[in-house]
């Protein structure tokens, strides 16, 4: 079994949307590492089986400040279409983790950029 030196995902090369994908089976990174370090790409997203729509119905039924913490280094995986319209009397906080992983080249201000332009995107303020 080999595993990514990124994100230590077991490697795989049969399903390209899931986690570990790589196009090569002697690679030593899964394509989203592989992208994020060579071309600062941050936009590929690798889905998992948990089901947000019914967490976010639990967290909608709490009386509670909300912490949304996302991974930097998978933060398509942790977009949660639609949370703005069913958390929308709710306080969220987001917290951005995993700043570490990321290239040197991704400074602050990009990163910034990149986080409030996708919430932007997803019309949330």
């Amino acid at each position: 079994m080999t595993v990514c030196k990124g994100c230590g995902a077991v490697l795989q090369t049969t399903d390209s949307k899931a986690i570990g994908y790589s196009p090569k089976a002697d690679a030593e990174y899964c394509q989203r590492c592989f992208r994020l370090i060579h071309y600062d790409d941050l936009t590929i997203s690798m889905k998992t089986g948990i089901d947000p729509d019914a967490v976010i119905d639990r967290i909608a039924k709490m009386d509670a400040l909300i912490l949304w913490v996302i991974d930097l280094y998978d933060f398509e995986a942790g977009i949660i279409n639609g949370i703005n319209r069913k958390l929308a009397d709710k306080d969220i906080v987001m917290i951005a983790t995993k700043r570490d992983l990321l290239p040197a080249s991704c400074g602050e201000e990009k990163i910034a950029h990149f986080v409030f332009g996708r919430l932007k995107d997803l019309g949330i303020r």
